[in-house]
């Protein structure tokens, strides 16, 4: 089938009664260019934010069991974890908060 004298890929959609959608080369080639740009994004964040989420998660960890190591009596249970991360956030926070009102 031509339409106008170019060659175009006809979609016939079957959900939505028998619409067709004309795409034309130029069409064609941008969709080609968004998959590419999808695909690009996909796979950058899989090298390069990945492994920086997990460095970042491992250093969160290590430093998470130095301060239990300092409690006399470390968490045992999660819900115990728990509220001791919640009180280390606190106190950083706190701590970052007092830093930042410091006259350089």
């Amino acid at each position: 089938m031509m339409y106008s004298g170019e060659n175009v890929l006809v979609i016939k959609d079957k959900n939505r009664g028998g619409r067709r959608v004309l795409l034309n080369r130029g069409d064609l080639l941008r969709f080609k260019y968004f998959k590419c740009s999808i695909f690009e994004s996909i796979v950058s964040e899989e090298v390069f934010i990945a492994p920086l989420v997990i460095k970042q998660h491992e250093e969160i960890v290590e430093y998470l069991d130095k301060k239990c190591a300092q409690h006399k009596s470390p968490p045992k249970t999660v819900d115990e974890m728990m509220c001791a991360a919640e009180q280390l956030a606190k106190s950083l926070l706190n701590q970052r908060a007092s830093n930042s009102h410091e006259v350089i």
